[in-house]
């Protein structure tokens, strides 16, 4: 059903200059001329009578002398008072502005004659266009697969393009005419049309070729463009679905609209495409779907940080979908507002440095409320000197530690989360191991044992393989090249690749061992650097799978003596969860003795990132 929304306009008259006051009336009245203000005694029927002579004007009377038509200086000024225009007479002018009205204003202040009233037309060249709702069903035709003429639609949003993104994702725009839709995508970068186009342009264009993409029709050609007007308020087009019980039952109705929502964030983000991560929510018309989600770009995600049952809203965003997915997107963080969250949680600790403990949160921090060394206390005799503050992330300074002992951090409920909420006071302490120098040359950086059954294609070959997109990734972090030859790497026990006499890693470089696949990818196996994965070196595993099961695993890597150098230990569940569709990784990158899931490490990207860092840089 369509539903049409009035449109509320408040009138005003304006009183003559000269008396300094306001005249208020019915709408439609006109102002009153400054020379008609003095009281008229009533008359009788014969005075009110006017003869045909009386009607008459001469020449002579219609002649207005030059010195008549002069205004002098002082009358041509207007003080800042006369200048001010209250909010009664201010009036919406269609777009974002609000503009006084100026209907039957009186000019002139000799003669009494009122100029006609003001209008704007509707036209690049000034004022502010409509969409025509005929519109809507041309765009309908379209999403039906019919090429042709789209007129005067709105530009709702602008979806721009985002480094790393699949084809699936390109940058463009929406367009709608009416509240309740339709609307389509237009897979066309604004940023390259004649002109540029801008949220609130009325265009017009003809849809030149339209393609299905994972349930809904794309514009992906256009012609034809014309810019019929500018400044169009959107906001008249966004409709509010936090009630609606349909929006993913009938998804087809909501689809590229603008909407509003209030909901519920549930459980964490995860892999919703390349460089995508979406998150399951709840509002108050649909519970527990996993088919409405809010989906972002993962660096978003990572602004944004663990809101696992934090309310939120967000107005004027484009519902996007992925067949039967509805999908909420944004682009900003801007975009979104955090209501109410649980307390915020400390997450782990881990020893940086013989004097440093580096404590994460679930959420974002009130820096301010971090007010010392005071507020962290540790057992075992260590003691905190020093604190400092970086989004989720508190450095503690600490006395010198014992290698190898196990310490407790508390931290005190004073400190806050960005929103003002204090720290759970049933979750703020957490263990770590004194600090142990590290002295290999070599680090395991990160590990895929999940490769999530959606966008899992992590070897890039063109197909997501459950063993086969499985990675071990590793990091020489010394200061000159090291020679693999015959290390090894081991799942558990059980020897998974072993490196040919060939390989070498330069200083500050990594390389990737895949699970399979890449058969013809002739980049792969041959001690070179892989394009595809930040310059890197990739191989296959050599005994044919990594064995890398989601519910843990120990993974080394020995020297051909069989020396190990280093370990990285992930689990079934916690801080280190090899089974949640994405990588584990150190945190951050190259930090010995720690690990974390993949998108939780600051600044992460996607769910993943074979090769390079985990904010997507490479080494």
């Amino acid at each position: 059903m369509r539903r049409w929304i009035p449109v509320f306009m408040f009138f005003f008259a304006l009183s003559a200059m000269m008396t300094g006051g306001f005249a208020c009336g019915r709408p439609g009245t006109e102002a009153v001329s400054e020379q008609k203000t003095e009281t008229v005694a009533e008359k009788t029927p014969e005075e009110q009578t006017v003869t045909p002579e009386e009607q008459t004007v001469t020449p002579e009377e219609q002649t207005v002398t030059p010195e008549e038509q002069t205004v002098t200086p002082e009358e041509q000024t207007v003080t800042p008072e006369e200048q001010v225009v209250a909010p009664e007479e201010m009036v919406a002018d269609g777009g974002n502005e609000v503009v006084p009205e100026t209907t039957g204003e009186t000019t002139g202040e000799t003669t009494g004659e009122t100029t006609p009233e003001t209008t704007v037309e509707n036209n690049p060249e000034g004022g502010t266009a409509q969409p025509d709702p005929a519109a809507a069903a041309q765009i309908t035709s379209v999403r039906g697969g019919t090429a042709g003429d789209i007129n005067k639609v709105a530009v709702t949003y602008l979806k721009p393009a985002i480094p790393g993104a699949s084809a699936d994702d390109p940058a463009g725009f929406f367009v709608q005419a009416t509240q309740d839709g339709p609307a389509i995508f237009v897979a066309v970068d604004p940023s390259t049309t004649t002109p540029a186009l801008k949220v609130g342009d009325v265009i017009s264009f003809k849809a030149d070729t339209i393609a299905d993409s994972n349930g809904h029709k794309d514009v992906t050609a256009i012609s034809n463009l014309t810019v019929n007007g500018s400044g169009y308020d959107v906001s008249q087009l966004v409709q509010d679905v936090s009630a609606k019980n349909d929006i993913v039952s009938a998804l087809d109705n909501y689809e590229s609209e603008v909407i509003s929502l209030e909901g519920t964030f549930k459980g964490a983000f995860r892999a919703a495409g390349t460089v995508y991560s979406q998150i399951n929510i709840e509002t108050a018309g649909v519970m527990g779907s996993n088919s409405l989600v809010v989906r972002v770009p993962a660096v978003i995600a990572s602004q944004v940080g663990s809101v696992d049952g934090c309310t939120f809203s967000v107005s004027g965003v484009p519902m996007w979908r992925f067949n039967t997915s509805a999908q909420v997107s944004f682009y900003s963080s801007a975009a979104v507002t955090i209501k109410t969250c649980p307390a915020p949680k400390l997450l782990s600790a881990a020893s940086t440095s013989s004097t440093t403990v580096e404590l994460k949160f679930d959420r974002v921090l009130d820096a301010t409320s971090v007010t010392g060394a005071s507020q962290i206390t540790f057992d075992n005799g260590l003691t905190a000197t020093s604190t400092s503050v970086v989004n989720d992330t508190i450095e503690v300074t600490t006395a010198s530690q014992t290698a190898g002992t196990t310490y407790t951090a508390t931290v005190a409920t004073t400190v806050k989360d960005y929103l003002g909420t204090a720290l759970d006071s049933t979750a703020n302490t957490a263990t770590f191991t004194g600090y142990r120098p590290f002295t290999s040359a070599l680090i395991i950086n990160e590990i895929l044992a999940d490769p999530p059954t959606t966008n899992g294609d992590a070897n890039k070959d063109g197909s997501r393989d459950a063993a086969q997109d499985e990675f071990i990734e590793i990091v020489n972090i010394s200061g000159a090249t090291v020679s693999l030859s015959g290390y090894k790497l081991l799942s558990g026990t059980t020897v998974v690749h072993t490196f040919g006499a060939n390989v070498s890693l330069a200083a500050g470089k990594a390389l990737v061992v895949f699970g399979g696949g890449m058969a013809a990818d002739t980049n792969v196996n041959n001690d070179m650097p892989h394009p595809n994965f930040g310059g890197s070196l990739v191989y296959t595993s050599s005994a044919g799978n990594l064995s890398l099961g989601n519910n843990g695993k120990v993974v080394e890597l020995q020297d051909a003596s069989g020396t190990s150098l280093d370990t990285l230990e992930y689990k079934s569940s916690g801080d280190c969860e090899g089974d949640a569709d994405e990588s584990v990784n150190r945190s951050p990158d190259l930090a010995p003795y720690t690990c974390q899931k993949h998108t939780v490490v600051m600044n992460a990207v996607g769910n993943f990132t074979p090769g390079t860092k985990s904010d997507g840089t490479n080494f």
